[in-house]
């Protein structure tokens, strides 16, 4: 009662009561009962002694009785405390099913993460050389127009050289088939 008491008190205090005032109130509800718990406690202590009174004045018959009752309660209390057993054993395989199961399930889910990780390094990889064969072809692709300019610019060029060429020969022939005034 002295626990019970301290508790409702340190809960009333906790609650912004006044703890003085609520022991005093607790104390004055003590004082009130009283009475009746006296009154309680000697009802209680005549109904186990005229309990105790029947039982020794009781024929053999009754007292068999009664104690065939108190094995069968006995047996009773074991068979309840087997089964209580045989429960708490249940409860703990169940335990030990469920925890393998949690167990089994993290398993399961870092073996996903892993393959998912696995997975994703892999696409990261491929997109590095999609990457690099895109910027390679890009690369490719400046080098076949720069041979292509560079193959146009050499053909003009040429054309000009020749173009240039086939002047010079014609003067050339010109001024070959053109006698000069001074010889005869």
């Amino acid at each position: 009662w002295r626990a019970l008491r301290e508790e409702y008190i340190r809960l009333l205090s906790e609650r912004k009561w006044s703890r003085a005032r609520a022991e005093t109130r607790l104390n004055a509800l003590e004082v009130a009962s009283e009475p009746y718990r006296e009154q309680q406690l000697e009802r209680w202590n005549r109904r186990a002694m005229s309990d105790e009174d029947r039982l020794c004045h009781r024929p053999y018959r009754a007292r068999r009785f009664a104690k065939i009752q108190e094995l069968t309660e006995q047996r009773e209390l074991r068979f309840n405390r087997r089964g209580m057993k045989s429960e708490e054993r249940r409860q703990r395989h169940y335990e030990k099913l469920e925890r393998n199961l949690e167990k089994w399930n993290q398993v399961a889910l870092s073996r996903e993460d892993c393959k998912s990780r696995v997975v994703q390094r892999a696409l990261a990889r491929s997109r590095r050389e999609h990457r690099r064969e895109r910027w390679s072809m890009v690369k490719e692709d400046r080098r076949s127009r720069r041979w292509r300019q560079d193959q146009a610019t050499n053909a003009r060029v040429l054309k000009r050289i020749g173009r240039l060429l086939t002047q010079w020969r014609r003067s050339v022939a010109a001024a070959a088939t053109k006698k000069p005034a001074g010889k005869k």
